[in-house]
């Protein structure tokens, strides 16, 4: 199973959920429970994608700097730095935590 399975299972399951409030008002607690099971899913099969939202959040909530002053890289830069990768890994795991 890769990611864009899940992404497309994550739509139906959103489509089908806008279709049956329109229709009936119906309670989405089934529908809830399962997207977020897929959202976990997604996170443990490709945890980047979180750990990069997450970062990127960070970056925001700090002004876009690192405590010296220096601008903090986008995520591609960050994770690709061989100097960095204990801090973007730490992101993933960070990542990992949060869906768990």
């Amino acid at each position: 199973m890769n990611i864009q399975v899940i992404k497309d299972a994550m739509d139906a399951l959103m489509m089908q959920r806008s279709s049956l409030d329109q229709e009936q008002g119906t309670d989405n607690d089934k529908i809830d429970a399962a997207q977020k099971e897929l959202d976990k899913l997604e996170v443990l099969l490709e945890p980047n994608g979180l750990a990069e939202r997450l970062y990127t959040a960070y970056c925001a909530a700090v002004g876009g700097k690192a405590y010296d002053g220096r601008p903090l890289p986008a995520w591609q830069e960050f994770r690709a730095d061989p100097t960095k990768r204990v801090q973007s890994d730490a992101w993933v795991v960070v990542a990992r935590a949060v869906a768990a």
